[in-house]
């Protein structure tokens, strides 16, 4: 190798070297952000829940409402029959409330939980991107930004 190719080459990674500073930076603020996403992303679906069983709970009152409201309709409606046609309601007069807020619960509940998934994949591809950059890049570097590489390492996984 030639001296030129070598100062070239020195040259080069002098340049990735000043690059990765604020990249490391970026990196450290994306975390930041992560971890605020994800606690953000925590409450919503804690309030999910809390909202969910106030539905469920309210949907359990309608179908018993309706019950309530079925029977005393047929009991106007109808003359006594004996007790042991009554035990059981017909299949048409039970309720169908909890079938369909079932329905509801399940769809809302796969829709968050895909977007959470599309949204947390993105941010994981670009992580990924920037930790193979670094590994290329890690041969080439001298044994001071090496520490404070493994520095910033450090940092952002605890």
């Amino acid at each position: 190798m030639t001296d030129a190719s070598q100062t070239v080459k020195e040259a080069t990674v002098r340049t990735i070297l000043g690059e990765m500073g604020p990249l490391l930076d970026k990196v450290d603020t994306i975390a930041r952000l992560m971890t605020d996403g994800h606690a953000l992303f925590e409450g919503d679906l804690h309030a999910l829940g809390t909202l969910m069983s106030r539905l469920e709970a309210v949907l359990e009152e309608a179908a018993d409402n309706a019950s309530l409201l079925l029977q005393q309709q047929q009991a106007h409606a109808q003359p006594a029959t004996p007790a042991r046609q009554t035990a059981r309601p017909s299949p048409a007069s039970t309720p169908r409330f909890p079938w369909k807020a079932l329905f509801a619960c399940s769809a809302t509940s796969s829709a968050l939980v895909l977007g959470a998934m599309l949204a947390f994949n993105a941010a994981t591809v670009e992580q990924a991107r920037i930790g193979r950059a670094v590994s290329k890049a890690l041969p080439y570097l001298d044994p001071a930004t090496r520490q404070k590489l493994d520095a910033a390492l450090q940092k952002s996984t605890q």
